[in-house]
This record gives structure tokens, sequence and C-alpha cells, in this order.
């Protein structure tokens, strides 16, 4: 029985085993909740930076356009003198979007701790 009622017994004896248990499980809770928390902020800066991508080629490709329908005017308009700009035709080539997704993918596979690029990314 002992000198204290059971109602003033301690719960656990002096070598805490319980209580070691008890932490411990709460440790390997909160590990997991960081991990699992951490890996979802990874895959959502990984789709924004895709988003990113996508949004930076598209601007490449209407501006392209652009700079091709102001040169079509300036050769069709009778009051401004016709020349050769080389640097306006440079710009109001297409980009290859294919390519740069490639090139953006292999750099991404060449990082340090980068995961395997996944198939289709770039079709």
């Amino acid at each position: 029985m002992g000198l204290f009622p059971a109602a003033l017994r301690k719960p656990d004896a002096p070598p805490f085993s319980l209580l070691e248990l008890v932490v411990s499980c709460a440790a390997l809770f909160i590990a997991i909740l960081i991990l699992a928390s951490q890996r979802r902020a990874d895959i959502l800066a990984n789709l924004r930076q895709q988003m990113t991508l996508e949004v930076a080629l598209l601007t490449t490709q209407k501006t392209s356009k652009l700079v091709e329908l102001i040169e079509e005017f300036r050769r069709d308009s009778p009051n401004v003198k016709d020349r050769i700009d080389l640097v306006a035709m440079e710009m109001a080539d297409t980009p290859d979007h294919h390519t740069v997704l490639q090139a953006v993918q292999k750099v991404t596979n060449n990082a340090p701790g980068a995961e395997p690029a996944r198939p289709g990314f770039a079709d």
C-alpha cells in the first residue's frame, strides 16, 4: 500500500519510463508533421516556379508577336522610311519553348539534391 493514499500517488515512478514514452511519441508526431508541411511547401514552390516559367514564356511569345506587328506596320506605312532593323527582327523571332524547358530541366536535374524530372513535363 505505501505511505500515500491512492489519490496522491505519483503517476510515474522515478525512472520515468511512461513520461519518456509520451515525450518520444510527441516528438515523433511533431517531426512527421514538420516533414509533411515541408513536403507540401516544396510541391507548392515547384508549381509556383513552373507557373512563373509558363507566364514568362507566354509573355515572350506575346512580345515577339507585338514586335512583329509593329515592324509590319512600319514597313507598310508610307510616312516612315523603310530600313532594316536587325534587333527588331531578332526580337520578332518566336523562341523555341521546348528547348527552353529542356534546358531548365537539365539545370534542375544537375542541381544537388534534385529529384529526377517527371516524364512528359516538357511535352
